[in-house]
């Protein structure tokens, strides 16, 4: 109890109190001189950079704006600078011809003259050695021409340039005209070919030559001798106290940098400051913009060489493509904002040092009314405590007289209510749990409490008798388990997501299996459910056996599965059976047509035997999907292993053994014979392929019967009396995993082209319509057993039909076709044409009914499609047999058992024939129709 008290002793409390209210009154007032110093110092700060960054952005956008009128004033003068140098030029050349013509006048010819002034001409050059002087003769013979001296003394009247014009002859024109003057055109380059380039020309008459002298600059030469004039001049601009002007082109070649001499001539496109900026294509962005633009960025400072910020302004000059600049670094401000900050730091030390004085007179307050009232509610607190003490055996009511204040009065009797109420909640408490025992240890699900904490996850606290009973453990020996112990292996490293899962939304629905004492695996569906167990976090699971439910599931699924592909296969019957139908009934006809020997007689044949083979494959697809047209009828299936052992053993072949176990007395099923076959010869050439070193193939039949309490395994269907049919081999054997998928449709183990993956599925369909159950047992390397049961029928086996006379019948009868698909209908006609019928054809019901409306026609037997649009065989029969009792029909159709069950064709005792037919077939079929 020393302890209890002193963690929350009153004085202390009190003092603490008085203390930290103290020490919050002074802080609030020091942080109020303080924001509203700090906020005083950033606005004078932020006025101080303001009206620095704007003057200085003045002064940059000032320099530049005087350099970009500078640079556009130079490029202005381009054109008069040239005209005057070439003039001059031209001038200069003329005095040396009148001086030479002056000086040998008399004493030398006049062609020797004139070859004295053109040497003395030739070898001058000027600009930068692009200037030179040419001369023509004012008949258009070239005197001099020092860029190309192969044309001096030819006739270039007829030269032109680039654009067409008749240099030459203009420029004789201009000289005849004027005696002097400039002319425009476009002419090559010294030491260059293939490219001209626009050029102006300075002429004058000379005497001396009887034709003018000359001489040209071109424009872009003048204008770059003036850029790199203005670009000196630039490189020496200087303002402020780092100012300068900086030019780069606008593909990011620096041109001109005063302080950073290194950068000119270099691609600096790329280049980024510390943070990021590509320094230069902002630059082309405020180039482009029409008056120019301020950008920021990162720059070394010439100065101290440190990277500071910067603020440059940046227009372009468009016609020289140009980016012009100047900028300036702006933490210079800072010095002065920093001396203004160490100002306010030292005025905000005094007035904290003042606070600190009148906090200390406030602490000295505070320590005496603490004293005081601390020994006050001491008192009154003890009183308390000796009640909270007594509660551990029972407690006491507290006297409230001895209470002072309304607030202890009132604590005291709430005091007083609490003990009341917490004996009457322990007694209520004591019988809840009685009544929650009785409900877990009743409950059909198990259900466990397991510890939720970390360091206890999973150990189990509680259990209901279910689960001892599930799992085979004692009560005891689960209670020393953790769940871990009795899940899965593989569920154990799920646990840690599942307790997070619990934790987050409180419950969790999984399915997993526990692990009994016997180490038998349990499907189990787990409902877990967080909950507080005396402060501490529990789990609550409610625990399911679904064994049952799983079996349940698999089997739902693989009907499924089967029905699925049931659908497709049913959908496509009917249009192969019309097809095949024609296919083969064709050929029969075009066969029977041909003498043996003919050479299209065994081309015919393969046509045949194709349309019998496709039957037979959509026979196959429709009897695995359980929708395959069968003739059930009672058999003994001994009689039909016994007759059909010659054909498996030619199946397997002569390595393998067959044994044939016939149980005695076999009962008898109802069945298609011709569908019992399949199944043995697939059954069969399955084993054959598991043996491939040779075997024993066994099969066994015997009569079994299932009682209610063991219905559920191996059947599906109710207990009873079954005929049992085992095929089992010693081949290879399958793993659980082929297992799974063995009945699915095109599922197979063998190579390419040595099986469909119908077989099995095949199997598994004629079962299911004959009513019956297969199961599988099997195991790698340890052989295959099928087992079949047949539900037990009462009577006798029906004996099979004798052979049918090998000649065809032929009749005379009157029949009415009615058929919607023409390839089967014209086929039909004429089969039953050429064995003497009369046939009347029809495309569909309405037609038929048309046909036959003559009371006067005797029809004898209505052949007729089931399944036709707008009125369907069973209704056109109806309504024929109304004014035609006596009406026979035979119904035929290409579609599934359960499309032709839908409309009514499948009771029994109708006459049927299934598509594809072949031409005996319909013939009898026919026959027997009119017969019975």
């Amino acid at each position: 109890m020393k302890t209890f008290r002193t963690k929350i002793n009153v004085g202390r409390l009190l003092l603490g109190g008085f203390t930290t209210l103290s020490f919050l009154i002074i802080a609030a007032f020091g942080l109020l001189l303080f924001f509203r110093d700090a906020d005083k110092f950033r606005v004078e700060a932020a006025h101080l950079r303001e009206n620095y960054l704007n003057q200085q952005k003045y002064e940059v956008k000032n320099e530049v704006e005087k350099v970009i009128d500078y640079i556009n004033y130079n490029w202005s003068q381009t054109e008069q600078r040239l005209k005057a140098n070439i003039k001059a030029r031209t001038y200069e050349a003329d005095a040396i011809a009148a001086n030479l013509q002056k000086k040998f006048a008399g004493k030398k010819s006049t062609a020797e003259i004139r070859g004295l002034i053109v040497e003395a001409l030739r070898p001058i050059r000027f600009n930068n050695g692009r200037g030179y002087f040419f001369a023509t003769g004012l008949d258009g013979r070239e005197i001099l021409f020092a860029d190309h001296p192969e044309l001096e003394g030819k006739d270039l009247m007829n030269m032109r340039d680039t654009r067409g014009a008749f240099v030459i002859r203009e420029m004789i024109d201009l000289v005849r005209r004027d005696g002097e003057g400039y002319y425009r055109y476009t002419w090559t380059k010294p030491g260059e070919s293939g490219k001209d380039y626009p050029k102006i020309a300075y002429l004058k008459y000379s005497a001396p030559l009887d034709g003018f002298i000359g001489t040209g600059e071109y424009l872009d030469d003048v204008e770059r001798d003036i850029q790199q004039e203005v670009l000196g001049r630039i490189g020496k601009i200087r303002f402020g106290k780092d100012g300068y002007i900086f030019v780069v082109s606008f593909d990011g070649v620096t041109l001109m940098n005063g302080v950073q001499p290194e950068l000119i001539g270099k691609p600096i496109w790329d280049m980024t400051d510390p943070y990021g900026v590509k320094v230069i294509q902002e630059e082309r962005r405020a180039a482009e913009t029409p008056n120019g633009d301020f950008i920021r960025y990162h720059w070394e400072k010439p100065t101290t060489r440190t990277i500071s910020p910067k603020i440059s302004f940046v227009k372009g000059f468009r016609q020289w493509r140009w980016m012009v600049g100047a900028g300036v670094y702006v933490d210079e401000v800072e010095s002065v904002i920093a001396a203004k900050e160490a100002d306010v730091k030292h005025n905000a030390r005094i007035d904290f040092f003042y606070l600190f004085l009148i906090l200390v007179g406030f602490l000295a307050l505070a320590f005496a009314l603490s004293y005081f009232f601390s020994n006050f509610i001491r008192k009154q607190f003890e009183i308390f405590l000796s009640f909270f003490t007594k509660m551990e055996t029972g407690g006491e009511p507290i006297d409230t007289s001895r209470l002072i204040t309304t607030e202890f009065i009132s604590l005291g009797e709430s005091a007083n209510t609490m003990l009341a109420r917490r004996r009457q909640a322990e007694d209520a408490r004591q019988q809840s749990e009685s009544r929650y025992r009785l409900l877990l240890q009743n409950l059909n699900d198990a259900v466990y409490v397991h510890e939720a904490t970390p360091e206890k996850a999973g150990a189990i606290v509680d259990v209901n008798d279910q689960v001892c009973r599930m799992l085979g453990y004692t009560r005891d020996e689960l209670l020393a388990l953790s769940v871990a112990a009795i899940d899965v292996p593989e569920q154990a490293a799920k646990l840690p997501k599942i307790l997070t899962q619990v934790f987050a939304e409180g419950q969790a629905l999984f399915e997993t299996e526990h692990l009994a004492k016997d180490r038998r695996r349990i499907p189990v569906e787990v409902s877990a459910r967080l909950f507080e167990l005396n402060g501490q976090p529990m789990i609550l699971s409610v625990v399911r056996d679904i064994t049952e439910r799983k079996r349940l599931e698999a089997q739902l699924i693989q009907a499924q599965k089967m029905e699925s592909v049931g659908r497709l296969a049913g959908g496509v019957a009917h249009d192969f059976n019309n097809i095949l139908t024609g296919i083969s009934g064709y050929a029969e006809l075009i066969l029977a047509g041909l003498h043996p020997d003919d050479p299209l007689a065994t081309d015919v044949t393969e046509i045949k035997h194709s349309a019998e083979r496709a039957a037979a494959l959509t026979s196959q697809l429709l009897a695995f999907s359980r929708k395959q047209i069968i003739a059930p009828r009672q058999i003994n299936l001994n009689e039909l292993l016994t007759n059909s052992t010659r054909m498996i053993q030619r199946l397997i072949g002569e390595d393998i053994t067959l044994v044939f176990d016939p149980g005695p007395d076999l009962g008898t099923i109802q069945a298609d014979p011709n569908q019992i076959e399949q199944v043995l010869i697939n059954l069969a050439v399955n084993a054959r392929d598991a043996m491939p070193g040779g075997g024993t193939l066994r099969i066994e039949t015997a009569n079994v019967e299932m009682h209610e309490d063991a219905a559920g395994e191996p059947f599906d269907t109710l207990a009873g009396k079954y005929v049992r049919l085992a095929v089992s081999d010693t081949g290879c054997g399958m793993s659980a995993e082929v297992q799974s998928h063995l009945f699915e449709p095109f599922f197979t183990t063998k190579e390419r082209g040595k099986g469909t993956g119908l077989g099995l599925s095949m199997v598994y369909g004629i079962i299911k319509q004959n009513n019956g159950v297969i199961r599988l047992k099997s195991a790698v390397g340890a052989g295959t057993t099928f087992t079949i049961y047949w539900p037990l029928v009462a009577g006798e086996a029906e004996q099979p039909k004798r052979p049918v006379s090998e000649t065809l019948p032929v009749g005379s009868e009157t029949i009415l076709l009615a058929e919607d698909e023409v390839m089967v209908r014209n086929l039909a006609r004429k089969i039953l044409a050429r064995q003497g019928y009369r046939v009347i054809a029809a495309e569909g019901g309405h037609q038929a009914i048309l046909a036959a409306q003559d009371p006067n026609l005797k029809i004898d037997l209505l052949l007729t499609d089931v399944v036709m649009p707008e009125m369907n065989g069973s209704q056109l029969y109806q309504t024929l047999a109304a004014s035609r009792p006596r009406l026979k029909v035979l119904f035929m159709s290409g579609y599934t058992e359960d499309a032709v069950a839908r409309h009514g064709v499948l009771d029994a005792g109708v006459n049927f024939v299934q598509k594809p037919f072949s031409v005996e077939t319909l013939i009898r079929q026919v026959r027997e129709a009119l017969d019975n």
